[in-house]
């Protein structure tokens, strides 16, 4: 609530101050892995290995799985303006650990010439992955029937709020059936094909979620997401303000990755490290939306 002068209260100036520190936090650990992963380049000659995924085996593997398990943290604790966006926050801060925690296979010692650890993946990823497996379902299904209660008691009341609340509620349950139509996928590919289709799957889903978080911020909260809409707001630039940045930056999204895959065809060397390069294409922009958010919601 606000004071008598009309200044956030102290309750709002520390919401505020939390978000702003959760979206500088985001910032902050995918710039701190780009800078391990840089310094690993440098001892390593430049010898890149085929994906960003695979320095989980060098000495970059602490900073890559803290820093992918805190972002993940970080997108499920930030309330997206829209149910919409928060869902796909949500759903990507599930995903994130995922990826972390479940690797992609190990490279090959004879052609890296770097220093690569010795890890027994098997036992840390049926570890790790059944502890978030139990903590995701009991945290979901409690949240879940905590939400239905507290919806069933503002219904009980005719006033506006209550009925705008009922409405957003729509997005809300389709972000719990996709949640757990995600949880059993994943378990399935895991138990069946293990550690490297699993963390596929999921960095595939989370970058999904994230670009449709960049577009909701570029062009509204549409359902139906149109690429000729995120082009007409990019040409707004620089008048249209952070809107079109965001645009832009959901169009190299989608053009980053097509533009490594032409690399790939042409040249051997890009074809070879082709996952890496397609990871890189969209870290860069994902820094880029949260420097963007941590400006334009500063005081948010």
């Amino acid at each position: 609530m606000p004071t008598n002068d009309g200044s956030p209260s102290v309750d709002v100036d520390h919401a505020i101050k939390s978000w702003r520190y959760l979206r500088l936090a985001i910032v902050v650990l995918a710039v701190a892995l780009l800078l391990s992963l840089l310094l690993e380049l440098w001892r390593a000659e430049w010898n890149l290995l085929p994906s960003i995924s695979a320095y989980y085996y060098t000495p970059v593997h602490s900073i890559f799985v803290g820093a992918m398990v805190m972002i993940g943290a970080c997108l499920l604790a930030i309330r997206g303006l829209t149910d919409r966006e928060d869902v796909m926050l949500n759903l990507a801060g599930l995903l994130a650990p995922v990826v972390a925690l479940a690797p992609t296979v190990a490279p090959d010692p004879e052609t890296y010439i770097g220093d690569l650890l010795t890890i027994d993946v098997k036992p840390l990823a049926n570890n790790n992955l059944a502890a978030l497996l139990v903590a995701a379902i009991v945290v979901g299904v409690g949240s879940n029937l905590l939400v239905r209660r507290l919806t069933q008691r503002a219904s009980a009341k005719p006033d506006a709020r209550s009925s705008r609340s009922n409405t957003m509620h729509a997005d809300v349950k389709r972000g719990w059936t996709m949640g757990g139509v995600i949880v059993v996928a994943g378990t399935t590919i895991y138990l069946i094909w293990e550690t490297k289709p699993l963390h596929n799957f999921a960095a595939i889903l989370m970058f999904v979620c994230l670009w449709r978080v960049v577009v909701y911020n570029a062009i509204g909260n549409h359902p139906r997401i149109k690429p000729i809409a995120i082009w007409k707001q990019a040409l707004r630039f620089p008048k249209g303000g952070y809107p079109s940045t965001y645009a832009w930056i959901a169009l190299w999204m989608l053009v980053g990755p097509l533009l490594v895959g032409l690399a790939a065809v042409v040249s051997p060397a890009a074809k070879r490290n082709y996952t890496f390069w397609l990871e890189l294409v969209e870290i860069v922009p994902f820094v880029a939306f949260w420097l963007a958010q941590t400006m334009q919601r500063w005081y948010e």
